[in-house]
Formats: structure tokens, sequence, C-alpha cells
């Protein structure tokens, strides 16, 4: 039979009572370098994408970057062992570390994957991470003066807030003076003015060590004793230091790997079909 050279479908054909039957199995609906993407692949659920199917353009950039992660002058790829300790820890991450492996596969199973399909989709996950890691990594420098100006330009307020204890208070014991270490504490914890429920609210009127008169909620007589107070104030660079710095590194870590796969995507031979 000569082949269409037009037709980019896998076919099998079977043998059935003298006949050939032709059954369409799948079909390329894309090639990165030559390497064939297919249309099933757009229907299985991705463990990178929270379950769900990747879009077209996310397995050609997948599969742009795995290559790269595969260039045999200088493989990345990661190996079985790094694989495994992968799934290890996403095991531990939600408490099934302890989990038999067969009801492991099976729980797997139950949301669309085997757990050879699930090898490798972890595989070209960290495949892709490894050589956007290896590319721009060290280029991920946050100066301390950045750190510095980014404060500047973006104050931050600490909250008001209150730590509080509540204790009930017998009915006949609200116009006469209370031992606060006979009281049955509950202790609330800090609170601030979004947190608290209005019929609280009086507490932050209140100083630090006070106990409040006796008032009535929900039917039931209790006293409330702020512990201590938090006023509203502009953090200092010191204690925002760190998150700035982790946030910029963040923010120019995206940067970077949007400007590395658009050229890699640019650079790659992409054919649609």
């Amino acid at each position: 039979m000569k082949r269409n050279l037009f037709i980019f479908s896998i076919i099998i054909f079977s043998l059935n009572s003298n006949l050939f039957a032709r059954t369409l199995v799948d079909k390329v609906v894309a090639r990165v370098n030559g390497a064939n993407i297919l249309k099933s692949e757009l229907d299985k659920p991705r463990i990178g994408n929270n379950g769900k199917p990747y879009s077209l353009d996310d397995l050609i950039m997948e599969e742009v970057l795995f290559q790269k992660a595969a260039d045999p002058q200088n493989p990345i790829l990661p190996t079985q062992a790094e694989i495994d300790r992968q799934i290890t820890t996403i095991k531990i991450s939600n408490g099934l570390q302890n989990m038999p492996e067969e009801e492991f596969e099976n729980q797997l199973k139950g949301e669309g994957f085997s757990i050879q399909e699930y090898k490798n989709q972890m595989g070209r996950i960290l495949a892709s991470e490894k050589i956007k890691h290896l590319e721009i990594n060290e280029k991920i420098v946050v100066t301390s003066q950045q750190v510095e100006d980014y404060c500047k330009k973006n104050p931050e307020y600490s909250k008001e807030s209150c730590w509080i204890k509540i204790a009930d208070v017998p009915a006949n014991m609200e116009n006469k003076k209370l031992d606060k270490d006979k009281l049955l504490w509950d202790d609330i914890g800090w609170m601030s003015r979004k947190d608290i429920s209005k019929d609280l609210a009086f507490v932050f009127d209140m100083k630090k060590d006070e106990i409040s008169k006796p008032v009535k909620r929900d039917g039931q007589l209790q006293v409330v004793w702020v512990i201590d107070r938090k006023v509203r104030r502009l953090k200092t660079l010191e204690e925002r230091y760190i998150d700035i710095e982790r946030y910029l590194q963040n923010e120019k870590r995206e940067k970077l790997e949007r400007e590395f796969e658009g050229n890699a995507k640019k650079d790659a031979t992409i054919v649609y079909l």
C-alpha cells in the first residue's frame, strides 16, 4: 500500500474476513524539532496542571525544554532515583508515606495515571526545571539597594492587635470585685481589629493588663483580660528584608523563565498539523 505523505495518522491494519479494516488510533497534531506530539496527549491528565490536561502550547513548551535537557552534548535529565525521591516527597507532603505501593498505584489509576505514566510525567517536569535552573539561576541577583528601594516605595504597617483572654462570670458576681486568679480563662490569643467580633471591639480602647467590667455575650456574663497590645506602626527594613528579597527573587525568576522559554521556543522548529 502506498503511503500518503499528507495524512499524519497512526493506523493499525487488522485482517478480518479477508478484508483489511483500518482503525484510526491516534493523530499527530504538532512536531517539535521532528518529535511528534499526538492528539491523545491532549486528553491526558497532567500532574503539572493539577490533574487537568495540558493545552497544545503547554505540551509544545514541555517538549522544547525536555529536548534541551536531553541534549546529547550536555544531558541533564533526572535519574530514576531523583524521580523516585520526588514522588516520595509528594507522598509525604500528602500524608501518604505509609500507604502500600499497590494502594498508591490504585489511587493513581483512579485519577487517570498508571504508575509508569506518573513517573514519565514527573521525569519531564524535573528535566524542565533542571534546564531552567541551570540557565537562569546565576542571573537571579537581588542587591541590598534594590531591597531598600522596594521597602521605601512599598511601605507596610503592622496590624493593631490585642492578646485577650475571656472568662465566664457568675451572675451574682456582676457588681462585685473579681479575683482574676480564681477565674477560668479561655486564651483567645492575638486578635486584630479586622478579625475580632463587634461585641469585643471595645478591647482596643483598653490598656495592657486591664480587665474589663462584666459584659453580656450570648446570654452569658463575661470579662475580658487584655494580656498585651500591639499598636499599628511602620515596619522596619530589618523586619521585612528577607520577605522582600524573596519576593524580588521570585519576580526576577518568573521574568527570566518567561524570557528563556520564549527564546527556546523561538529557536525550535515547530510544525502545527
